[in-house]
């Protein structure tokens, strides 16, 4: 280095800490709330998935065997369909 360029001075080094730590707790902030957001999102399909195993079962026993292998529109499951 040469003698004569010029350094930071300690306000200006005390200046970049400071928005350093800014953007740090920015950042940490952000990331807590993504991973909470994303435990919400998870726990709510396990939620969904459970209502929705346990509703299909029922709903199988209580409708007659020709219905049963139509999916909501009417149309044939091809995969529960009988083979011909």
């Amino acid at each position: 280095m040469h003698n004569d360029q010029e350094q930071f001075s300690l306000f200006e080094r005390l200046g970049m800490v400071a928005v350093l730590l800014l953007v740090a707790a920015i950042a940490q902030n952000v990331w807590h709330e993504a991973k909470a957001s994303e435990v919400r999102t998870l726990t709510n399909a396990a939620g969904e998935y459970e209502a929705l195993k346990k509703m299909y079962p029922e709903q199988s026993q209580i409708l007659p065997p020709s219905m049963a292998r139509m999916n909501a529109s009417g149309a044939v499951n091809p995969h529960n369909a009988p083979i011909n």
